[in-house]
């Protein structure tokens, strides 16, 4: 996944900032921040961060879609707006990769995984791994097709 971040309206979030923090023009600067999660909600939605050294945790008013469930403690960039603080990104943590290169070319999505894919959910999954073996994993597999279906491979096996 791709992410492009660029700083929002900065001279009007400023004098935002500057109102709502008490402080005279000039003193602060409405660029991203980096801070910690502090809060959030059942889903994994940030609700509230901490920036350095405060122990007083600041309210989000939103945050990107793209950003998965998160828990406390995650570092995240969040930037100021009118509306209040908005979470831009989660950093990753020295031991994650990357996030996997995921592309869309006019409704065909691809996601693209250097050794495998997992689909998954409670009941089911399907799997591609590198060197071509493909592993579904379902309590029920039906497929449907308006011509022939083919199975190829030696041996077939039908139980």
């Amino acid at each position: 996944m791709t992410a492009s971040i660029t700083s929002l309206a900065a001279e009007q979030n400023q004098r935002v900032q500057r109102r709502e923090l008490g402080k005279p023009e000039g003193s602060i600067q409405a660029q991203p921040r980096l801070a910690i999660v502090a809060q959030v909600d059942p889903l994994g939605r940030i609700k509230a961060v901490l920036f350095d050294q405060q122990t007083q945790p600041v309210e989000v008013v939103a945050q990107a879609q793209h950003i998965t469930p998160t828990k406390a403690d995650d570092s995240v960039l969040v930037q100021h707006t009118s509306h209040g603080w908005v979470v831009l990104a989660v950093m990753a943590g020295a031991d994650e990769s990357p996030a996997a290169v995921v592309t869309n070319n006019k409704g065909h999505v691809q996601v693209k995984g250097a050794k495998s894919v997992t689909l998954m959910t409670a009941k089911g999954c399907i799997e591609v791994h590198q060197d071509g073996q493909i592993v579904l994993d379902a309590t029920e597999l039906t497929a449907n097709s308006e011509r022939d279906l083919t199975l190829a491979g030696w041996p077939i096996r039908l139980n």
